[in-house]
């Protein structure tokens, strides 16, 4: 039978790591059609595991879309959502000594309006 539910799909194709949670990054490697075709309904500890190759199916029914699931930065690209953070956090920090100190020699309307042309062009 090919008409799996989500959960189907889980339970045969993603393998559980020792705390009984689902991996994240890592799926079995079989013949889908050998298996789904035998009816096998429960997976074999013993397949072969590989890096997951079609991406994250996500749950927008219950939670929101974020620039990480739209770009799947996930397993390998984990880093990518970190990175952008701490480059604005290391931007802010000087930024608001920057602006703070514009702000008192030039006013605050042209600080206000430099800083969003600055942000709007990055």
């Amino acid at each position: 039978n090919t008409s799996l539910t989500a959960d189907q799909r889980k339970m045969i194709s993603i393998p559980m790591e020792d705390d009984l949670q689902y991996s994240k990054c890592m799926m079995y490697d079989v013949d889908w059609a050998k298996v789904l075709s035998d009816g096998v309904s429960e997976a074999n500890k013993s397949w072969p595991q590989v890096p997951c190759t079609a991406g994250w199916d996500y749950d927008f029914e219950n939670y929101h879309r974020t620039i990480v699931s739209d770009f799947d930065w996930v397993c390998e690209n984990a880093w990518i959502p970190s990175l952008s953070q701490a480059i604005f956090f290391i931007g802010a920090i000087p930024g608001t000594l920057g602006f703070g100190y514009i702000s008192d020699r030039y006013g605050r309307i042209p600080t206000i309006v430099a800083s969003n042309t600055l942000a709007m062009i990055s």
